[in-house]
């Protein structure tokens, strides 16, 4: 009880962690392209302002801002405008600092920490999708130009969010590999062929939302920080 109630309520840790984790990985990267603080629903970078749906909200811990997700299907919608900015990536990183709570399950289908997607039935379109998902024994980063039945992926061998932690999350691609770092070590790679401009413009931009028509919204998360990179 006693490490749950710190993971919660330690922002400052969670600040520092994050960072440090962070700025390290994107030392390369040529451009700040998307950046939600969940101070309020806008992007401190280009115009995109989103909105919360489902009794997700924007809160603080300490003096920190977060987005927490609520235990109804809540989530975020970035915008349709954010899909701008996937049909342009090439080499790209997209990172952010999440809380899941062990009374989250995540043995099902879904729980995506954030989706791009050209549909919100993936599985009758089968036109394309990207997304990054929480799992027990499946988290991975994935994309496809049509559904499941042709993903591109890296998989973490060894769920991250089973502890009840705050982590940074980030994925990587770069000449044709992919890599998923947790709290800036790497827990993952691989080759990739697809890259988010083969996706296209993407109309459904979530934070918590799957994409799959029946599939689990991540419940109880909260995040601090969202970005994407171009380069």
């Amino acid at each position: 009880m006693k490490k749950h109630l710190l993971s919660i309520f330690a922002p400052v840790h969670s600040y520092i962690l994050f960072y440090a984790a962070l700025l390290p990985l994107l030392a390369h990267a040529d451009g700040l392209m998307v950046h939600f603080t969940f101070e309020d629903a806008s992007s401190r970078v280009g115009e995109f302002t989103g909105k919360l749906y489902n009794n997700a909200s924007f809160a603080t811990l300490g003096d920190l801002p977060v987005l927490s997700l609520g235990g109804s299907d809540g989530y975020f919608d970035m915008g349709a405008s954010v899909g701008d900015v996937i049909a342009d990536l090439e080499d790209f990183t997209i990172s952010t600092n999440v809380y899941i709570p062990t009374t989250s399950s995540l043995s099902g289908n879904g729980n995506f920490l954030y989706t791009f997607a050209n549909s919100t039935d993936i599985a009758s379109a089968a036109n394309g999708c990207i997304f990054f998902r929480a799992g027990v024994s499946d988290t991975r980063y994935a994309i496809s130009t049509t559904h499941w039945g042709n993903e591109k992926k890296v998989t973490v061998g060894q769920s991250p969010f089973t502890d009840g932690d705050w982590h940074t999350i980030t994925y990587r691609q770069a000449g044709g590999r992919g890599e998923v770092y947790v709290d800036g070590n790497l827990a993952a790679s691989g080759k990739i062929s697809l890259e988010p401009k083969d996706v296209g413009a993407t109309p459904y931009n979530f934070i918590g939302r799957p994409c799959y028509v029946g599939d689990a919204y991540l419940k109880g998360a909260m995040y601090h920080d969202f970005r994407i990179y171009q380069g």
